[in-house]
């Protein structure tokens, strides 16, 4: 069998239906097999860093394994971003790249280039990769294909890159029926297991924090299971908030540096934490990690051990686990542990400060967003409007949100709307910042081609506005290259959706009733121009030295006095 016939027929074998790359010369093999194979379909993005965005798209949304392909050298170093981006989110992720034929790499001699466009791929991408695996011989393809699929898929997911010369893909062999053999890796530990019990049977204001982990392991319904039988309250790091619907009673919104006030208040007066599949980082602790925890117990629960080196409490109880082990455990569980005057604590909190620091973007934003089908998935580039989108949206059960987590890249939301778009062929909303949408503008063109029903939102506040509030508060107001008065431009969007034939509207957001009876198009793609004419911040945010609930801005005195009677009521702690 040709080399890149297996390629594919492996890639068919293990689920993959869709594939997103760019032509290049090193490639074309791989591509005339996946043209001549009706079981999975090549996407043709027009931007290599879009192809692996739309593949990590795919994956963030449904779990499956992603899969993008590009030339070697300038194909790969466009791939690299979205590399990253797969890396540091835990996405599972095919990277398959094309180098020159091998007679005609540098391999041990001493000069920088033999073939054009040959660079070292697999050396470059080992630090940000689960594996970076170099095929160098026909008969190795296999055991190598094996290797990153149980890699990519098993433990904590992440990237796997193929550096495949393109004499390896037109070379041919006899592949060998065989068994793959899968990771143990974090099996059942009935003791560690055993442990959670004892502390929720002791707590008397347990709460779940729950993480992107079980998000990206494809976890949500089991996750949905385990909160019906356990009854206890849930919030959630930023990435992770989509794993409940929005009307859910136990669902307490997302923590952090720009999360819900009544979420951090409800952390910080809980006795249990149980946290699972969240690395826990600065964003969602704080500077003080000790008054994270306020006394609280702490139970981590993470399938990465190295995560689990950082600690954030000297006391805090760490368990070495996959996610799907423990929600399986707790799904079964006979013991119920609702707390009715906890439950009740938190709701009040909720209750008091759900609408606090809601502005009329938000408002404008929730109002756009909710006209989406009931299936919809939100997508988002980092900036403002991606914390608006989180703070604002009010989930259905089946609707799902994906971002740029770790890395936190401009231009993502548009590819990987892409991306996700292709796993249930469901209607995506992308929404972009005036800056972020011009990073990979050119894959409007994909949308006009294949007619995709991706509604693609540009939050138009003409500005970079994350980096523009950094420079207020620490450059005396000098906002270098990123407002008008700084040779910071945005251009004509009309004028672009007219290039592309893509149907336009602009919306003013002091127009409401505009946006009121704004109404999505039953199919094909559009772009929806939202003029903002106010200054953009990002709130509420941590308070130097505080606790986390004490954010800025400060709580007016009378919301003050009400959350301090909440709080300091008669439940035990």
């Amino acid at each position: 069998m040709k080399g890149s016939d297996y390629i594919v027929e492996f890639l068919v074998s293990h689920g993959v239906t869709d594939i997103f790359g760019y032509p290049g010369a090193t490639v074309c093999h791989l591509m005339d097999s996946l043209e001549k194979n009706s079981e999975i379909d090549n996407h043709l993005n027009y931007h290599e860093q879009a192809c692996a965005f739309a593949a990590c798209g795919y994956a963030q949304s449904s779990g499956k394994l992603g899969v993008a392909y590009a030339n070697g050298g300038p194909g790969f170093t466009n791939l690299v971003t979205g590399i990253v981006d797969a890396f540091y989110d835990s996405l599972p992720t095919f990277f398959i790249c094309g180098q020159v034929d091998t007679t005609d790499m540098v391999g041990e001699k001493r000069i920088r280039q033999r073939g054009i466009q040959e660079i070292p791929i697999s050396k470059i991408a080992s630090s940000f990769t689960k594996k970076s695996i170099y095929v160098d011989r026909i008969e190795n393809l296999q055991s190598c294909l094996d290797e990153a699929y149980i890699l990519a898929t098993t433990g904590r997911p992440g990237p796997v890159v193929l550096e495949i010369p393109a004499n390896i893909q037109r070379a041919t062999f006899d592949p060998q029926s065989r068994t793959m053999e899968t990771s143990t890796l974090c099996g059942e530990k009935k003791d560690e297991i055993a442990i959670i019990d004892n502390y929720l049977s002791k707590a008397k204001k347990p709460l779940i924090l729950a993480g992107n982990g079980i998000k990206v392991s494809g976890l949500k319904k089991l996750f949905n299971e385990v909160v019906h039988n356990l009854g206890i309250p849930v919030v959630f790091s930023m990435p992770a908030f989509d794993l409940l619907e929005y009307e859910n009673p136990l669902n307490y919104g997302f923590i952090g540096n720009n999360g819900f006030r009544y979420s951090n208040y409800i952390l910080y007066e809980s006795d249990l934490i149980i946290s699972i599949g969240t690395r826990l980082d600065g964003k969602q602790v704080g500077k003080k990690t000790a008054e994270f925890i306020h006394g609280a117990s702490l139970l981590r629960i993470d399938i990465d051990a190295n995560e689990l080196s950082e600690k954030i409490s000297d006391n805090e109880i760490q368990v070495n686990l996959d996610a799907r082990v423990v929600l399986n455990y707790l799904k079964d569980s006979k013991e119920k542990y609702i707390k009715t005057s906890w439950i009740e604590m938190c709701d009040k909190l909720k209750k008091c400060l759900i609408d606090y620091d809601l502005k009329k973007y938000h408002l404008i934003l929730r109002e756009l967003l909710n006209k989406a089908s009931n299936e919809a998935i939100f997508t988002a580039d980092v900036g403002h409007h991606e914390v608006y989108m989180t703070q604002a949206l009010q989930l259905k059960e089946k609707q799902t949100a994906i971002m740029s987590l770790g890395l936190a890249s401009m231009g993502y939301s548009l590819p990987a709307a892409i991306g996700a778009h292709y796993v249930n062929r469901s209607q995506v909303i992308s929404l972009s910042g005036d800056g972020g949408i011009q990073m990979n503008i050119q894959e409007l063109q994909m949308l006009t081609r294949d007619n995709l029903p991706i509604k693609v939102i540009v939050f138009n506040n003409n500005t970079l506005g994350m980096v523009r509030e950094f420079q207020e508060r620490n450059f005396n107001g000098i906002c270098c290259q990123t407002t008008e008065e700084y040779g910071y431009t945005v251009p004509d969007f009309e004028a672009i959706a007219k290039a592309y034939k893509i149907k336009y509207t602009r919306l003013f957001d002091n127009d409401i009733a505009s946006i009121q009876k704004f109404k999505y198009q039953n199919s094909g793609p559009e772009l929806i121009e939202l003029v903002i004419s106010e200054p953009t911040y990002l709130y509420p945010r941590f308070a130097r030295g505080k606790r986390i609930c004490d954010m800025e801005p400060a709580l007016d005195n009378e919301t003050k006095r009400i959350v301090e009677n909440i709080t300091y009521a008669n439940v035990a702690r």
